[in-house]
Formats: structure tokens, C-alpha cells, sequence
């Protein structure tokens, strides 16, 4: 009996850790918009959060967003006229649907891409777990053409100083984008 329980506690764990496994490392590859890999980012799962290592070649230098989107897909050209490359990838990845840009699970530090087009990084997160990355629709890693302000405009300064009353503080894109402009770059979050 002994042997028998001992072998269910051994299975039922080992169940687990499969479950676990099975999320526990995913990877994107990254392509520009003419469809070139230009790098890729590993994401690692681990007890006290998911690490994320990118390395990226062929970009404008200086600093970048860099974000977790929604949505899986990462289309050049749309079907609707004029919509700009990669917004298939739709938002930011956030687990909270009411959350500021600053709040949104999928922001991470910006990527500085220095001189020579190149850019490594690596950092920890406890913003989510790679198994939240696979929902329905997946997700997907953007690098955008512009610096990420992490909407950090605080109310003091005036979008519209001539408007009455005067409007203060970030306007809707920064509250959504951190204002980092165009994507430049994706790639779809795959399990490793």
C-alpha cells in the first residue's frame, strides 16, 4: 500500500512538473518590416518571476519601447488601407483591461540600441507568467521607433495651455503608448 501511495505521489507530482515545464521557457523572433530577423527575445519562467534576455541587430540607435503585445500576430501589411505595419499585435499585454501604460504587465525597460545597430539586454520580471502569454489569441514582442515615456507626464504641465479650463497632465495616446511612436519590430511569442 505503502509502495502504491508513494507511486501516485510521484506521478501526481511529476504531472505537475510536465504542467510546469510546459510553460516554463517561450522565445519570439524578431522580424523588421520588410521581414528580416532581426533578433530575438527568450523568456524564462522562473519562482520568483519570468527573465528576459533580447538581442537585437539592424536598428535605429538610440532608446526604444519595448513591449509584450495582445495578440500573436505580427502582419506588414493590413487589410485595412493605411494602418500602420504590426498593429495586429494589438495593445499592450495587461492583465488588468483599466491599467495606465506605467501599469501594463507587458512594459519593460526601454531597449537602448547603441551605435552600431546592436542591442543586449536582460531583466527580471514579476508582471506575469509565460503560460498568461498564451491565451486565445497569444501575444507578441514589439520594439517601437521611439523612446518610451512611460506616461510619466505629471499633471503639472499643460497638453492644451490655451484650452479653457487648461488640460493638464498625459493625453490618451501617452496613457496608452507611453508615446514610443511606430513598430518597428515583431515577433510572436512561441513556446520554446
Amino acid at each position: 500500500m505503502k509502495k502504491y501511495m508513494l507511486g501516485m505521489i510521484i506521478g501526481l507530482l511529476g504531472t505537475n512538473v510536465l504542467a510546469y515545464a510546459h510553460y516554463d521557457k517561450a522565445t519570439a523572433r524578431l522580424f523588421d518590416q520588410k521581414g528580416n530577423i532581426v533578433g530575438k527575445v527568450e523568456f524564462a519562467q522562473h519562482k520568483d518571476g519570468v527573465q528576459v534576455k533580447a538581442q537585437v541587430t539592424h536598428l535605429a540607435p538610440g532608446f526604444h519601447g519595448f513591449h509584450v503585445h495582445a495578440i500573436g500576430l505580427c502582419t506588414v501589411v493590413n487589410t485595412v488601407p493605411a494602418t500602420p505595419p504590426f498593429t495586429s499585435a494589438g495593445g499592450h499585454f495587461k492583465l488588468v483591461t483599466t491599467s495606465n501604460h506605467r501599469d501594463h504587465n507587458g512594459d519593460f525597460p526601454v531597449l537602448l540600441v547603441n551605435a552600431n545597430g546592436t542591442a543586449k539586454v536582460e531583466f527580471k520580471t514579476d508582471r506575469f507568467k509565460i503560460k498568461e502569454l498564451f491565451d486565445a489569441d497569444g501575444s507578441a514582442v514589439i520594439i517601437h521607433a521611439d523612446p518610451d515615456n512611460y506616461a510619466n507626464i505629471p499633471v503639472r504641465y499643460a497638453q492644451f495651455p490655451l484650452a479653457s479650463p487648461v488640460v493638464t497632465g498625459p493625453d490618451a495616446m501617452t496613457l496608452a503608448t507611453g508615446d514610443s511612436g511606430g513598430r518597428s519590430v515583431c515577433g510572436v511569442v512561441k513556446k520554446y
